[in-house]
């Protein structure tokens, strides 16, 4: 929303003021463990404009899982990478390591379709099939450094998965003979699963009972994953307690990831996917689970919208019917990028996120619950503030009065970014800034925002250095 277009005049706007203590170091702040995901809709690779457009981010890790749809393994010790190998090349191109979730189902060890099926009908030829996978995409070529087996076990095909394990120890027995293989290939990859979805009330018994059999039989755990669609931050990060404290239980140090983090699935149409409402419910719940301290990263699902195949799905899913509309009739819009690489608000969302690394600095602020707020310096003593305004009850546009303490004084541009319902932002991915110009900043220099509900502020003050 614009300046001229504000419901109210600013002067009569309800105010928070943001306090903020160059002084005051809190440690490192960095979003970077927050990345994105792909995977499970159809073959295709990634497009190149998209390629481009996220490697502009340069994040850490991108998560993928490996559906049937890839059809590696034919018949019996026959294997086709083409279409494996060009998928995975298309994400290794945005210079992301790449985690993995193994969910293949080949025909000639799985000749009935049935989600309930997850025994292959013979296990020494799966493991050959996963040694080999991991040799091409781990050894051969390191794309790949994390390894999860499986993908939303609770509820298979539901997922869009082709397995469900209803037994915690029918899980552990297909982890088991899956990770052999891995270690075999490469022994210094990483091993978890199992993307849960969801965080119902039988999770803890489950994985409570599939950790003694790992720890039983002394196998490779470096983490494990779960996924969660909801726009409520709140429900994210007790999502994220909950499982920390069942990992915690068991071995502190394992990994903890989000593998597939987004607003709630509806059946929206196109102009709903470029509203800053889903911005700013994924900033608001990347910030709240950054602060918490208790995942090892998040992936947001997914880069680039998709549509299912069902001439594909057919060969090995039942509920092909409910993949087709689930990603054609209703496509939801998940995507950073639409498939002809369009970028959507969430894209520059994260833009905004990963320009925060830096020094922590202490904020202090009057607001009553609608503002998410974080801040940091840099190197050269520039000042990073982001502000996040989402409320789900009482959504509230705001004007933010920001006062500095303890800052070093002189010259400063001030740019402000805005990630909201306007599209600013042109064909190369260049955000445009709300405001931009120079400031003295002075011992108690202040100045005001306007944050609209459903929005992601950035302001960063950049030192002017003189000669």
């Amino acid at each position: 929303m614009d300046a001229g277009k504000m419901k109210t005049k600013f002067s009569e706007m309800e105010r928070t003021e943001i306090t903020i203590n160059f002084n005051e170091s809190q440690g490192v702040l960095c979003y970077r463990n927050h990345s994105f995901g792909i995977g499970g809709i159809n073959s295709l690779p990634i497009p190149t404009k998209v390629v481009s457009g996220i490697g502009r981010l340069k994040p850490k890790m991108i998560r993928i899982f490996l559906q049937e749809f890839f059809f590696v393994y034919p018949d019996h010790n026959v294997f086709d990478w083409a279409k494996m190998d060009a998928y995975i090349k298309s994400v290794h191109q945005t210079g992301a390591d790449i985690m993995a979730h193994i969910t293949i189902k080949p025909k000639p060890l799985y000749p009935v379709v049935d989600e309930n099926i997850w025994k292959p009908t013979d296990v020494k030829e799966w493991q050959t099939l996963i040694e080999a996978m991991v040799k091409r995409y781990s050894v051969e070529n390191q794309y790949v450094t994390h390894w999860a087996i499986a993908n939303e076990i609770n509820i298979g095909e539901w997922g869009g998965c082709p397995y469900r394990f209803d037994s915690p120890s029918d899980y552990f027995e297909y982890y088991k003979m899956t990770a052999a293989a891995i270690v075999k290939a490469s022994p210094n990859v990483k091993i978890g699963g199992p993307a849960w979805a969801g965080a119902g009330d039988d999770v803890e018994g489950y994985f409570e009972e599939f950790f003694g059999l790992v720890k039983r039989d002394n196998l490779p755990l470096d983490f494990i994953s779960y996924n969660n669609y909801t726009d409520c931050p709140k429900q994210h990060l007790d999502a994220a307690k909950l499982f920390r404290k069942i990992v915690d239980k068991y071995d502190p140090s394992i990994g903890l990831y989000t593998t597939e983090l987004n607003v709630r699935l509806d059946a929206d149409v196109e102009e709903t996917a470029y509203m800053g409402a889903r911005a700013a419910s994924l900033a608001a719940t990347i910030m709240n689970l950054n602060n918490a301290g208790v995942l090892t990263g998040t992936f947001q699902y997914h880069i680039v919208d998709q549509h299912c195949d069902m001439d594909d799905f057919k060969q090995f899913f039942a509920k092909y019917r409910y993949m087709s509309e689930h990603w054609n009739d209703y496509p939801h819009r998940l995507g950073l990028f639409d498939w002809d690489g369009n970028a959507r608000p969430q894209y520059f969302m994260y833009e905004l996120l990963y320009k925060m690394c830096g020094e922590r600095i202490a904020v202090e602020t009057n607001d009553n619950g609608n503002l998410h707020i974080a801040a940091s310096k840099n190197t050269d003593n520039g000042i990073n503030v982001l502000i996040t305004n989402f409320n789900l009850e009482t959504p509230t546009d705001l004007a933010t009065k920001i006062q500095l303490k303890g800052n070093p004084e002189g010259l400063y541009d001030l740019t402000v970014y805005r990630v909201d319902d306007g599209k600013r932002w042109n064909k190369k991915l260049i955000l445009r800034p709300i405001e931009s110009r120079t400031v003295y900043m002075g011992e108690d220099f202040r100045f005001h925002v306007y944050s609209p509900a459903y929005s992601v502020v950035l302001v960063q003050l950049s030192k002017i250095l003189t000669p």
